[in-house]
C-alpha cells in the first residue's frame, strides 16, 4: 500500500507517469490525462520502472487481500484438539 501511495504521490508532483509519457529525440516526457510534461531522464527512467512495479504487483496485493483459506481441521473428533 506504502508503494502504491509514493506512485501516486511521485506522480502527482512531476504530472504523471512514463508510461503515458513518451521519449523522443532524448527529451523526455511523462504523461497524465493526454498532457506531457518534460522531465529529466533520470527521473522518466525511475517512473517507468515504478510504474511497471504497481503494474505487476498491485493487482497481486488485491488476490492475497482476497484469498480465502479454509480454516484449519481440528486434530481430535471433539474439535479444538482437546483429548
Amino acid at each position: 500500500m506504502g508503494s502504491f501511495l509514493l506512485f501516486w504521490l511521485v506522480g502527482s508532483l512531476i504530472g504523471g507517469s512514463a508510461m503515458f509519457g513518451a521519449s523522443q529525440d532524448h527529451h523526455y516526457f511523462v504523461g497524465q490525462f493526454g498532457r506531457l510534461t518534460e522531465v529529466p531522464f533520470g527521473l522518466w527512467l525511475y517512473s517507468w520502472a515504478h510504474t511497471l512495479s504497481q503494474v505487476v504487483t498491485f493487482p497481486l496485493a488485491i488476490v492475497a487481500a482476497f484469498r480465502s483459506r479454509a480454516p484449519e481441521k481440528p486434530w481430535s473428533h471433539r474439535g479444538g484438539g482437546a483429548v
